[in-house]
């Protein structure tokens, strides 16, 4: 399955990668996801101007 990833170094990119299809344990789900997007505070987190090391 893909998974996109915020990669916050020196180049600060998103990536799409491969990666192994988790299992659920009891009471997990795994939801397939069709079509996302990004919101303001997703934005501000990518350019650096929102602080998410707290």
């Amino acid at each position: 399955m893909k998974a996109a990833f915020l990669y916050i170094d020196k180049a600060k990119h998103i990536g799409i990668e491969n990666v192994v299809k988790p299992v659920c344990g009891a009471g997990d789900v795994l939801l397939k996801i069709n079509a996302c997007a990004i919101c303001g505070t997703d934005g501000r987190i990518y350019q650096g101007t929102k602080d998410v090391t707290k």
